[in-house]
């Protein structure tokens, strides 16, 4: 095996390493992001058993009755809220797997994700997610990516698109973009 030979063999082992290693702060960033709304999420749970076993033990209390159940449907409205607001784990674990899959094949390495609250539209029928992603490579690879990712099966939007030099490599550009994911009520 010739130097040559070995050199790309060592920049392949690296490019791996890199990507695995930039893959790691966003996994854990959703992971704590998701694990959070579900604890609001079986809270509310909580609350909302606790207050039909309420519900059940004072029916025969007609002048509390009406309270009870008011209490019951606020907290089960706030279920529904807390549920819709839970993105689908399968569609932003998805719309990472793609990210990544698409950086590994157009050589563009993957330096930050981050997701952001997901926001009621004006119309108040949809939700929109932003995610925010930073990337290294040639401006042509950057390109290709932003280009293959935007015709995904994925219902998304790029905002913000940005490229800045990259004092490494004169040849390589560093690009910021925001995501919108849409999902429905």
């Amino acid at each position: 095996m010739s130097f040559s030979d070995q050199l790309k063999e060592n920049n392949k082992a690296l490019y791996t390493v890199t990507c695995l290693i930039a893959a790691i702060p966003a996994v854990y960033f959703y992971l704590s992001k998701v694990q959070d709304i579900k604890n609001t999420e079986l809270a509310l749970r909580n609350d909302t058993q606790s207050l039909e076993i309420q519900l059940a033990s004072h029916q025969k209390k007609q002048n509390t009755l009406p309270e009870l159940k008011a209490q019951l449907e606020q907290k089960k409205k706030d279920l529904e809220n807390i549920e819709s607001l839970l993105p689908s784990n399968v569609s932003i674990q998805k719309t990472l797997e793609i990210i990544t899959r698409l950086s590994k094949h157009n050589h563009v390495t993957l330096l930050s994700f981050d997701q952001l609250p997901a926001v009621l539209s004006s119309e108040r029928n949809y939700y929109e997610i932003p995610l925010n992603i930073s990337l290294k490579g040639t401006y042509r690879d950057l390109v290709m990516f932003y280009d293959r990712l935007t015709h995904t099966k994925q219902l998304l939007r790029l905002t913000n698109l940005r490229f800045s030099s990259s004092s490494l490599k004169q040849d390589y550009l560093t690009s910021t973009c925001s995501i919108i994911l849409y999902r429905g009520l």
